[in-house]
């Protein structure tokens, strides 16, 4: 359990969706997914929704780890305007929000107001003024984007998004099963996915192939946001897979054995104890209330910053700002 909202975080799903539902993130019993269709229909949507990793931001995502091993989250670039060329035959190439006239600080935007110009049906709300380029009017921003996309034009203001939802959860049904095939545990969040550092390949070949199997053949690129391997290595200069795996644990493990990772340490090992009970503080834990409360009492000990128990009520710990932040030595 941890204070992780970032209300400024541009972590959001291809349509908006907020991937911080909530300030609470249930480590315990979030393990569970379920695919939520839309409008009545098994045609729209069809997303996995219920896992707690789904509401961590992405800038602490890295710090996840399975089964004691640090991890490496991939995506799949454009997929959503990837899928759409491959509708018409067409492969789509380079970045679909890379947009003339409008520079790399603008890409959010642009891809932003692209996604929603593709899920909506009727008027689309304008960004703000100070959001555009000087100069520049949401109506000129429109045009750029259906110019840069004109062999998909009639996909734009169609509601085409909530098609293209349930083509992308049915590829990531398909990456889950394969991966659990291989005895993979692997983490979706959306078009993303979340395995140990050491499986990242195995991911990365079947995201690819789950997708030119529902694609008839289409390739799409895929990209990986920085791990807490790239972190530790940075130093380490060029390193060959074993190197840097070897490597790589051998400064995770010390790392974690360091002060400030006290937090950490403990949430490692009450989550451990909370599918078979805990005995040490003389209850069974049953609920993420209880490990914040056990949390909350052990950190305090540490210093001053640590975080403060709570009892019974569901909020999350005091007076630190992000105990995520203070579990895994981040400042």
């Amino acid at each position: 359990m941890a204070d992780l909202v970032d209300q400024d975080d541009p972590d959001y799903s291809e349509f908006g969706e907020s991937n911080s539902a909530s300030s609470l993130i249930d480590l315990v019993s979030a393990n569970r997914l379920y695919r939520v269709f839309n409008n009545g229909r098994f045609d729209h949507g069809g997303r996995f929704y219920g896992g707690w990793w789904q509401n961590v931001p992405r800038k602490y995502r890295r710090f996840i780890t399975i089964n004691g091993a640090p991890t490496v989250e991939m995506d799949y670039s454009n997929m959503q305007l990837a899928m759409l060329y491959a509708k018409i035959g067409q492969q789509l190439e380079g970045d679909a929000y890379d947009i003339d006239g409008f520079g790399q600080e603008f890409r959010p935007l642009v891809k932003t107001s692209t996604l929603t110009m593709i899920n909506a049906q009727g008027r689309i709300q304008a960004p703000l003024k100070s959001t555009l380029p000087e100069g520049v009017s949401w109506k000129d921003l429109q045009e750029a984007i259906l110019t840069k996309h004109k062999p998909i034009a009639e996909f734009f203001r169609s509601g085409e998004g909530i098609l293209l939802q349930r083509l992308d959860s049915d590829i990531a049904e398909d990456v889950i099963m394969r991966m659990m095939d291989k005895g993979i545990p692997v983490l979706p969040i959306h078009d993303s996915f979340i395995v140990a550092e050491g499986n990242g390949d195995d991911l990365s070949a079947t995201m690819l192939d789950a997708y030119q199997q529902r694609m008839r053949g289409r390739t799409i690129s895929l990209k990986s946001s920085p791990s807490l391997f790239d972190d530790l290595l940075t130093d380490q200069g060029l390193l060959s897979v074993n190197e840097r795996h070897s490597l790589g644990m051998k400064l995770f493990l010390a790392k974690k054995e360091m002060p400030e990772y006290e937090g950490y340490r403990l949430r490692e090992k009450l989550l451990g104890h909370a599918k078979s009970g805990f005995q040490g503080e003389g209850t069974e834990i049953r609920s993420v209330d209880q490990i914040g409360n056990i949390l909350g009492d052990r950190l305090q000990e540490t210093g001053p910053r640590a975080a403060t128990a709570h009892s019974g009520r569901r909020r999350s710990l005091k007076p630190a700002k992000h105990p995520w932040d203070h579990s895994t030595g981040r400042r």
